[in-house]
């Protein structure tokens, strides 16, 4: 059997309106209600995953009716499963089958053809890792000070562009936020379920700075995408345009100034064992809560309605995992023993787990 032509694509996705992808107070804490909510800047690539399998069933008129389950067919085109990830797993197992969906990059920003990236921690000082007289962490490593680091002026929200400039994400994201009360279906007002929802957008081209934002990122595929259109995306749905262009040349990427201490910078979030820091000198991280919705094309009818209970034709909510943020900054001490760490088939397979090395 001959093999599968592939298309390669740099898919852009605009949001139309403000947009919502919740985070982990937005899932609810141990089934308790929140009322003050806050979206995340970025989707995570497990939406850009889930997205992109909506727009391949849409495509072949493979969608199911409400309460519907999804065709058999569709296991071929978009694989018989969503993502899905075990703790305890030591390599997390391998790809997984997504049908057509071969590989998915991590997202980045463009603005115009200039792709940016969350900034690593630190850039821009002259922070560097110093040995102190202290032991303590992971293997008893050595507590570190940052020479010439100055709390009262990091800003660790900034943006990366692939020639090295440096600009704060209060220039990309604009946050709108609203307010209300849960109505009863006899149209009265819950006293108690008053909210507060915090939704994102990207901000528009302003005459100053004349910026033009799209989130973007690589996908290769065996069965061609609509070339534009709309696209509904996170917690509620809500619309983006999406054009899909013939992608030739590599992932975009950036560079570090020249004496930099060498280092690896996540070019994506990444799920790693904590085993990893046995294997650096330092690590500046941020963190963040990860759940992912699990679907089966056998089983799941009810996208609308979300569960624990793994038994339910609902969609699924995963256990909770740490990831480390896109721009975290390890400075391996044993650089091939920390990128065969996070180097996981079944992550990078979306897009997680990407890192750039960077040598002096």
């Amino acid at each position: 059997m001959p093999d599968q032509p592939t298309f390669r694509y740099r898919m852009k996705l605009k949001p139309v309106t403000s947009y919502y992808f919740g985070d982990e107070r937005g899932f609810g804490v141990e089934e308790k209600q929140n009322y003050l909510v806050k979206s995340r800047h970025w989707p995570q690539q497990t939406t850009l995953l889930g997205m992109l399998r909506y727009l391949l069933l849409r495509e072949k008129g493979l969608l199911a009716a409400t309460d519907q389950q999804v065709s058999p067919n569709a296991a071929a085109l978009i694989g018989a499963e969503s993502f899905r990830l075990d703790a305890g797993q030591a390599n997390l197992g391998g790809p997984l089958d997504f049908g057509a969906i071969r590989q998915i990059g991590p997202l980045y920003l463009l603005d115009g053809d200039t792709a940016w990236f969350p900034a690593p921690l630190f850039h821009g000082k002259a922070a560097e890792p110093q040995a102190a007289h202290a032991w303590l962490g992971y293997g008893k490593q050595p507590a570190m000070l940052l020479e010439g680091y100055d709390a009262k002026e990091y800003e660790a929200a900034k943006l990366i562009s692939a020639a090295g400039d440096l600009i704060s994400q209060g220039d990309v994201f604009l946050e709108q936020t609203q307010t209300g009360i849960h109505k009863s279906r006899n149209g009265q007002p819950h006293n108690e379920a008053f909210y507060k929802q915090t939704s994102v957008t990207l901000k528009k081209k302003d005459g100053k700075k004349g910026y033009n934002w799209t989130f973007a990122f690589t996908v290769e595929t065996t069965e061609p995408l609509p070339a534009k259109g709309l696209v509904p995306m996170g917690g509620e749905q809500r619309m983006f345009a999406f054009e899909a262009e013939p992608e030739k040349q590599d992932p975009p990427r950036y560079a570090l100034p020249a004496g930099m201490k060498p280092c690896l910078v996540l070019l994506s979030d990444a799920l790693v064992d904590p085993e990893v820091y046995a294997h650096c000198e330092f690590a500046t991280v941020h963190t963040l809560d990860f759940r992912f919705l699990k679907t089966s094309i056998g089983k799941t009818s009810r996208y609308h309605n979300v569960s624990r209970d793994n038994k339910t034709t609902d969609l699924v909510k995963s256990e909770k995992f740490t990831l480390l943020e896109k721009g975290s900054v390890l400075y391996p001490r044993d650089n091939q023993q920390v990128q065969a760490l996070i180097s996981l088939p079944r992550l990078q397979q979306i897009g997680y787990n990407h890192f750039q090395p960077f040598t002096s």
